[in-house]
C-alpha cells in the first residue's frame, strides 16, 4: 500500500513541477525579459533560474515570495491548474481579464 502512495506523491510532485516550470518559462518569454535580467532582478544565478525554470528544482520560500511579487502574481498561481480553486488565483484571473477587456484585447 505504500508503494502506492509513494506512487501517487511522486506524480503530484511531477506534476506540480512541470506546471510550475512551465508557468514560469511562459512568463519570462511573454515579457520578453532576458534570463541574465530575471536573475539579476532577483539576486539568484542564471543556473538557478536555468534550474527552477527546466523543473528541476524549486525556488526556496522566502525566494517563492519574491519571484511572486517581482512577477505581481499570487504564489498560488504557481501551483493550481484550476484558477477557480483559489480565491486569490480566481480575483487575479478575473483583474487580469478585466484589464485585457478594457484595453480592447
Amino acid at each position: 500500500m505504500a508503494g502506492k502512495q509513494d506512487h501517487e506523491d511522486k506524480h503530484r510532485t511531477d506534476k506540480t513541477r512541470s506546471l510550475f516550470s512551465t508557468r514560469l518559462r511562459i512568463w519570462r518569454l511573454s515579457q520578453n525579459i532576458p534570463l541574465k535580467v530575471v536573475a539579476d532582478d532577483l539576486g539568484i544565478s542564471i543556473a538557478a533560474w536555468n534550474r527552477w525554470e527546466n523543473g528541476e528544482r524549486f525556488p526556496e520560500a522566502d525566494q517563492l515570495k519574491r519571484l511572486a511579487e517581482y512577477m505581481k502574481i499570487p504564489i498560488c498561481t504557481f501551483f493550481y491548474e484550476d484558477y477557480d480553486f483559489c480565491e486569490k488565483c480566481r480575483d487575479f484571473q478575473r483583474g487580469k481579464s478585466a484589464k485585457k477587456a478594457k484595453q480592447g484585447f
